[in-house]
């Protein structure tokens, strides 16, 4: 009986290991995100929800996130093709187009907690 009770209480334990809490690893990614160089300061060029949506331009794009760690995201489309996003300072990141093959400078416009999908 007591072997039992031990394995129970280790089998609770193990699943309690494996249930994550907190924030998802991308959570400085979410939010409205808009081009440094844009006249248009209000003009949201990238989305990203707390489910981990990407909208570019207003436009949802269908894929995934393969990669994610505090300071790198990496988005691939269902073409293959990747948005490779790197924070560069609290608030700022460059966004590298695979498809398109250019550079992005972003600045965050609106915290994750106001952006609404």
């Amino acid at each position: 009986m007591l072997a039992g009770v031990t394995g129970s209480v280790l089998f609770k334990k193990q699943q309690r290991k494996r249930v994550r809490i907190g924030k998802p690893v991308f959570e400085h990614f979410q939010g409205q995100w808009r081009k440094k160089d844009d006249a248009d300061t209000q003009l949201i060029f990238l989305s990203i929800s707390s489910e981990g949506e990407f909208f570019l331009n207003q436009k949802e794009l269908a894929g995934k996130i393969i990669h994610a760690t505090d300071q790198k995201l990496v988005f691939e489309d269902s073409f293959g093709y990747q948005l490779v996003l790197e924070l560069t300072a609290p608030g700022e990141l460059t966004l590298y187009d695979d498809a398109e093959e250019q550079d992005y400078f972003l600045e965050k416009i609106v915290d994750s907690e106001e952006f609404s999908d």
